[in-house]
């Protein structure tokens, strides 16, 4: 697969604790300026059917446990 879902943490908008978004990853291009792989910021969900949209949200709690958490503290 050329992509995969990964948590990653960012600053609480509520409070001074972090929270987690969920990412889309491309770990195939490469980052200049960064050695965190490029990654969308909160990915969406969505499914023709209910059974469909449940079939993505597994995937992406498969894809969340499979693979390390981001975390960019000097962005945040």
């Amino acid at each position: 697969m050329s992509w995969h879902y990964r948590a990653k943490r960012v600053k609480s908008e509520f409070n001074d604790d972090y929270e987690y978004i969920v990412c889309e990853v491309f770990p195939q291009l490469k980052s200049d300026v960064s050695d965190v792989s490029p990654h969308t910021e909160n990915a969406k969900f969505y499914g023709e059917t209910p059974q469909d949209l449940a079939h993505w949200l597994r995937w992406a709690a498969d894809d969340i446990e499979m693979y390390d958490v981001i975390i960019q503290d000097n962005k945040e």
